[in-house]
């Protein structure tokens, strides 16, 4: 499911920044990370679970999440590998 979201929803996740499940409660967001350091475009990657209630704020202490930095290319690779694994 991740991969396709990312895969077939690039702009619409990038405008909206914040996608959110509440069962089970997950989040992911692809924001651009402009930077005058490097040429390419890189984007923050964050994905997070939690294991506690959803409600309007994220229980952090109770969660696990994952934050990357790269290309638009792997972090599709990524979420292609995250299928990989489940199949």
């Amino acid at each position: 499911m991740l991969h396709t979201l990312i895969l077939n929803n690039w702009d619409e996740l990038l405008e909206a920044e914040v996608w959110d499940s509440t069962d089970p409660s997950f989040s992911f967001a692809i924001l651009a990370n402009n930077s005058d350091l490097i040429d390419e475009q890189v984007y923050q990657f964050q994905f997070w679970i939690d294991a506690g209630e959803y409600n309007s704020h994220r229980a952090t202490r109770s969660g696990i999440g994952i934050t990357i930095y790269q290309d638009r290319k792997s972090i599709e690779e990524f979420a292609l590998q995250i299928k990989k694994e489940f199949d």
